[in-house]
């Protein structure tokens, strides 16, 4: 699995689809406006047209 792949699997009856941003002993903080960093480097997403905040299922 590499940084930037797109995953699915399985959970609780449903299809998840991830993307993969960080690997095994990165850092990853999300701030409570959507902004999410990765080893203190905030992480560009061009393609979003909008932050996703709050829970999500």
């Amino acid at each position: 699995m590499e940084l930037g792949d797109i995953i699915a699997f399985y959970y609780n009856n449903k299809i998840l689809v991830k993307r993969v941003i960080a690997k095994p002993g990165d850092w990853v903080n999300i701030l409570e406006d959507g902004t999410v960093y990765v080893n203190g480097t905030v992480l560009v997403e061009p393609y979003l047209s909008e932050k996703a905040f709050g829970e999500a299922d």
